[in-house]
């Protein structure tokens, strides 16, 4: 089980990430408009719904009880994540 630490940093990683990205895409667009770049939307809309259903993960007390997500189901949801991202973060759980 990761310890609060482990927990706070991986967060702060992820947040840290999805500004990097979402910082990226916003330039792209601001410099090329919206049309053509539905996916590059769809991108940055993925990446936040996956960062919020980490950091929600994390917040429950203890993470691996009373939780909607299961364990298995974040490890899933950080790999897309990281798809997404081109990123490795991984955390043990």
């Amino acid at each position: 089980m990761a310890t609060t630490q482990e927990i706070n940093d991986f967060k702060a990683t992820l947040m840290w990430q999805q500004t990097n990205i979402g910082n990226t895409i916003v330039n792209i667009l601001a410099i090329t408009g919206r049309d053509g770049n539905e996916e590059l939307l769809t991108k940055f809309k993925l990446i936040n719904i996956y960062s919020n259903i980490i950091i929600d993960f994390f917040s429950q007390t203890p993470y691996n009880q009373y939780n909607f997500f299961t364990i298995e189901e974040i490890y899933e949801v950080i790999q897309r994540f990281n798809h997404l991202c081109n990123t490795n973060y991984n955390i043990e759980l």
